[in-house]
């Protein structure tokens, strides 16, 4: 069973315990042991997080095309559930980098803790729908006020997507207040929609035009933020960067080679997801993309921080570039 939350009980940013690292692969545990420049390889080694989504693959096609050994760093990939658990591992010491969303690492940095984003990496437009809301295509939910009082699941909490969600409903006519909304991850959030246990689903690409279907798109979360922002980026502790200068600026380079790259080559970036998730490369060469960014822009990171602060997410808001730390 999927633990339940009221939008009062927001998720708190901690650092992991060691009962939780069961979310991370014992290979990945075991190269926290390991100093980065003293590899018997020649590579130095860097711990990266990735999740189950085109905004969070960017280290996915870096590794299928060899682009961190051209670095000489030697990946170890951990894949999560989503921005809150990957921002949680990089403040807990257990990744060196991970990729986030922006409302996660925004959260955390206003806790105090020594977050940085040093790269940004998915890029949303309005004029591609790589998030939506679903129901099933035989659900009487017809509009965002017929959410009320019914359970919307998200993959994590206080999170970017969660927040969108919320202000789409309360830009829409609905009451996010009444919602409740529930963690579940994306390869089974339609399964949870079909037994009944959810009215409806906040979803990303690919998954949206994998369930196509089976449910029909109720809105665009993501709109209500703005029309083009940031969605995800890379995250690091400022203390490791400091110990890790060059590691970091070699890791920086290696994700603006792949930035160019996939927003180069759809058809290639296609078929390495298709291997990733599991989802047929038809699947997702039909659906909509993002582009990925080569340099940080605090104005597209901006939008999202002031949509957190709006909805008591973070105790306060700030200016985005507080949070960049340029490498390079």
């Amino acid at each position: 069973m999927w633990p339940e939350y009221t939008p009062r009980a927001q998720r708190i940013l901690a650092p992991m315990k060691r009962s939780e690292a069961i979310l991370l692969p014992a290979a990945a545990l075991a190269s926290r042991a390991l100093p980065a420049a003293a590899q018997s390889s020649g590579l130095d080694t860097i711990r990266v997080g990735v999740a189950q989504d085109e905004d969070f693959a960017e280290g996915l096609y870096a590794a299928d095309n060899g682009y961190f050994r051209q670095a000489r760093l030697d990946p170890q990939l951990t894949t999560m559930r989503g921005g809150g658990p990957l921002t949680e591992a990089v403040i807990s010491g257990a990744l060196d980098v991970a990729t986030s969303n922006t409302g996660s690492m925004s959260l955390a940095f206003t806790k105090g803790f020594p977050v940085a984003l040093i790269f940004p990496e998915a890029i949303y437009s309005s004029a591609s729908t790589t998030a939506a809301i679903l129901v099933l295509k035989d659900s009487r939910v017809r509009a965002a006020r017929d959410l009320n009082g019914k359970r919307v699941a998200v993959t994590t909490l206080s999170s970017l997507l969660h927040t969108s969600v919320r202000n789409w409903i309360d830009l829409s006519g609905g009451d996010s207040t009444s919602v409740s909304y529930l963690e579940i991850p994306l390869p089974e959030q339609v399964a949870a929609l079909q037994r009944g246990r959810i009215d409806a689903v906040a979803s990303v690409e690919p998954w949206i035009t994998a369930a196509k279907n089976e449910t029909r798109i109720l809105g665009k979360p993501y709109d209500s933020i703005a029309d083009r922002f940031m969605i995800s980026g890379w995250i690091a502790t400022k203390d490791w960067v400091a110990k890790n200068p060059d590691v970091a600026r070699r890791f920086v380079n290696t994700m603006r080679l792949t930035a160019q790259w996939a927003n180069r080559n759809p058809k290639a970036t296609a078929a390495i997801l298709s291997k990733s998730f599991g989802i047929p490369a038809a699947t997702v060469e039909a659906m909509h993309r993002t582009s990925m960014a080569t340099n940080l822009d605090p104005k597209l990171v901006q939008p999202v921080i002031d949509a957190l602060a709006k909805y008591k997410v973070m105790p306060r808001s700030f200016s985005a570039a507080d949070m960049m730390m340029t490498i390079g």
